[in-house]
This record gives C-alpha cells, structure tokens and sequence, in this order.
C-alpha cells in the first residue's frame, strides 16, 4: 500500500493516505509495559566523552530507583527523558543512598554497585548519564 501512494503516476485516494495515518497513529500508541522502556546508563569524562554502561534494569539499579523518595535527586531520573548528574550532585546521591540501604537491606547488593559507579564517575570529576527511552 506505502509503494501505490507514493506512485507519482497514480498518486493515492484519501483512503489509502487515512488507512496509513491510521496505522502510524496505532503504532505509536500501541501500550507499552514500563518494564519494557529501559532507560540506558553512560558516564562521561570531564570532555563529555561518552562511555555505556548498560541498561538500569539489566544492571537492577531500577529497584533503587523504586524506592528513592520524592524530592530526591535519585527520584528525579525520569524514564523518557535525559537526566545528567555532575559530581557534585553525585555526592549528594552518594547520602541518598545511604538512605534508600538502611531502609532496603534487601537491595544492597544494587546499591553497593551503584555506589561503585557513582565514586568513579566522582573521582575522574565526569558526569553520569540516564538515558530515557
């Protein structure tokens, strides 16, 4: 059907151009479960140079993130959009974690990677980087 509408010849009926409209518009919209979006995580040196780290979920950082409070800096990690952290703000999330271990024992494990990644991203003075789907 694409390939008759974009016949110069032919040209397309208001039909065909509404079934494709149609069509885009249900894709798009189609419902999509949250654990199926990923958010992707890099660091970044002092140059911006750009380093992937793999996805939260995969990596299980999404459970710390679950649990983070409202006003958090955490909390603010949102999943369809970039959220970018300098090392500073990364001290911060430092103590946040602390928070989210002493409440979540369970998580630790999680948390005590995060926190890896965290101090190295710190010690080289770069940025950690959520990318939202």
């Amino acid at each position: 059907m694409l390939r008759r509408i974009h016949d110069s010849e032919r040209g397309a009926n208001p039909v065909e151009y509404a079934a494709v409209i149609l069509l885009v518009a249900g894709i798009l919209n189609a419902p999509r479960k949250e654990e199926d979006m990923g958010i992707s995580l890099f660091i970044e040196d002092q140059v911006h140079k750009r380093r992937y780290m793999g996805g939260v979920s995969e990596l299980g950082f999404n459970r710390i993130f679950e649990q983070a409070e409202n006003g958090t800096l955490i909390s603010h990690v949102h999943p369809h959009a970039d959220t970018m952290f300098n090392s500073s703000q990364l001290q911060l999330i430092l103590r946040e974690l602390d928070d989210i271990s002493t409440k979540n024992a369970e998580f630790e494990t999680e948390i005590e990677s995060f926190r890896v990644l965290v101090r190295e991203v710190i010690k080289n003075r770069g940025y950690l980087w959520f990318s939202g789907d």
